[in-house]
């Protein structure tokens, strides 16, 4: 396995995040509940090879840091042509386990910097310092763009999650789709 230091929380602006308003601990301590659960819980309902997520390896409370595996390269940066198979079946799995790990994930951006990819072409998700764990919202900002985005609707949530994800890599130039 392949390894490599994917975080370090830096000082932001006071030491808050000024997108979610949480402060590098808090951050911290959701991004490290998210990584726990879905390494735990992680079911691929499909054919049980692929882990969507990144392995958690090591965690340094003190320094705010995480040891991860290594899930490719974030869609923002690609710049070689790489052929995804079955990507819907790979959306399911990671939509069915944030579900199942009661994980909103609110980071999700257009640029594609928070989805990787693989040279086998499987798709992880990356950076869980914007999530809501268990219905808990740890800053105002963050329950703001729940409801004004999904209107409060979990369910219409993880819809709109799976095709925001779909658009994102379908639309990045380097990315071919075999169906």
């Amino acid at each position: 396995m392949i390894t490599k230091v994917t975080k370090v929380y830096k000082n932001h602006l006071g030491d808050v995040n000024p997108w979610s308003r949480l402060d590098r601990e808090t951050a911290f301590k959701v991004e490290l509940e998210c990584l726990n659960r879905l390494n735990i819980n992680y079911v691929n309902i499909y054919d049980g090879k692929e882990f969507h997520f990144p392995e958690l390896i090591h965690s340094d409370a003190s320094e705010y840091m995480f040891k991860l595996s290594d899930c490719g390269t974030g869609l923002f940066w690609l710049q070689n042509n790489i052929t995804i198979s079955n990507i819907h079946n790979q959306l399911d799995c990671i939509v069915w386990n944030l579900q199942f790990n009661n994980i909103i994930y609110l980071d999700n951006h257009t640029s594609g910097k928070n989805l990787c990819l693989n040279a086998a072409g499987i798709i992880s998700l990356i950076d869980f310092d914007g999530c809501v764990i268990d219905g808990d919202f740890k800053s105002p900002i963050m329950e703001k763009i729940f409801i004004e985005k999904y209107h409060g609707d979990i369910s219409y949530y993880y819809e709109r999650l799976k095709v925001d994800m779909y658009d994102i890599i379908s639309n990045n130039s380097y990315i071919n789709l075999k169906h």
